[in-house]
């Protein structure tokens, strides 16, 4: 578990043990439209991992 909302709910994970494999309870692919550094950050290091 990566990140958690104030009431406990969990908003992100993330594994040590595969190459890439993220989720997050948000729409990153919304947020980049508005310049959020953390959600580009996801599909920069999508990009990394897949090439």
């Amino acid at each position: 578990m990566t990140a958690m909302a104030k009431d406990g709910v969990i908003e992100a994970f993330e594994s040590t043990e595969h190459t890439f494999l993220v989720g997050v309870q948000w729409h990153p692919e919304a947020l980049v439209k508005r310049d959020d550094a953390t959600s580009l950050r996801l599909f920069e290091r999508f990009v990394e991992a897949a090439t």
